[in-house]
């Protein structure tokens, strides 16, 4: 294994991942850096998961077996990675914030349902230059 590669340990899976991965930056590169509100927050991920072509709601149901809706923030936050958005802490508060219940699960229902709104606009793949709302 090369020096700048190491096991994932808390998955215990044996997955490599770089050094660099194994820090939790903020996801997209710089340009979520100047993120200071949820609106904002949630276009970038709309572009993001557009970008990636990301199916969102499809992770959320591995952790949902009873597909009511819910998750706890540990398993939001394991999704989020395993799409590859990786969050900072203060992006993933934003969002702790915004779709949090009284009962400390998070509604990722709602979450992926305001984010689903882009990838149901139709003849998107069709304009190349649309911009994300």
């Amino acid at each position: 294994m090369a020096p700048a590669e190491q096991v994932d340990q808390e998955s215990n899976l044996g997955f490599i991942t770089s050094a660099k991965e194994s820090s939790r930056p903020e996801f997209g590169g710089s340009f979520l850096n100047t993120v200071s509100n949820i609106d904002d927050l949630e276009k970038k991920l709309k572009a993001e998961i557009v970008m990636k072509k990301i199916r969102l709601h499809q992770f959320f149901l591995d952790f949902d077996n009873l597909r009511k809706g819910f998750i706890t923030k540990d398993q939001f936050r394991r999704t989020m990675e395993l799409t590859g958005l990786m969050l900072s802490d203060s992006q993933f508060q934003m969002l702790l914030d915004k779709y949090m219940l009284p009962n400390g699960l998070l509604d990722y229902a709602t979450f992926s349902k305001n984010i689903k709104l882009i990838l149901t606009t139709k003849g998107i793949q069709k304009d190349p230059l649309y911009e994300v709302e």
